[in-house]
């Protein structure tokens, strides 16, 4: 808690979800409003003004994100590399994750937009990734994702260190990367 990040603060409630970034916290409420805390060296936790009818919400390495109820995205903070905006076509996003130096949104269709960039310039996922109910990112020179897809299965690729998920694993709606 060197940063702040696990001091909730005073009063909050009404949390219907919460997520963890690097050295940073969001809470989003129940009226679909977000609030951030811990450092706040790249701006995660300045949260934008007027930011309402939020559904989800990530934190990443010193970004912040979050999706409306329209399916659009908004992002705050700073990514190491590559652009902050979301693909201009993302209007039907229903959860978004977000990895060091990269951003993930799964679409209502099961696939998924990702933006940011790598320091090798390859792509964050490949085109082929589709029927996916949630993903969870880390980013970084070599990105890493995991993914849980409509049939239960899980999907990974990236830097997660020869991981690979477990052949029996089944019946997954949500995954996490650490």
């Amino acid at each position: 808690n060197e940063r702040g990040q696990a001091d909730v603060p005073g009063g909050l409630g009404d949390v219907v979800a919460i997520a963890a970034g690097y050295a940073h916290s969001l809470a989003l409420r129940r009226d679909g409003t977000v609030v951030a805390w811990g450092n706040n060296t790249r701006g995660a936790t300045n949260v934008p003004a007027g930011l309402d009818n939020v559904v989800a919400v990530s934190g990443g390495g010193g970004h912040s994100a979050a999706v409306r109820r329209d399916g659009t995205v908004v992002i705050w903070g700073q990514l190491d590399q590559g652009s902050l905006e979301p693909p201009a076509n993302l209007t039907d996003a229903v959860s978004v994750a977000s990895g060091w130096e990269c951003c993930f949104a799964v679409r209502a269709s099961g696939g998924v937009a990702a933006w940011g960039e790598t320091q090798f310039g390859s792509p964050l996922v490949p085109a082929s990734l589709t029927d996916v109910v949630w993903i969870d990112g880390l980013g970084g020179p070599s990105p890493a994702w995991v993914a849980a897809r409509k049939d239960g299965t899980v999907v990974m690729e990236g830097g997660l260190y020869g991981a690979a998920p477990p052949e029996m694993l089944e019946g997954v709606t949500q995954v996490s990367a650490g």
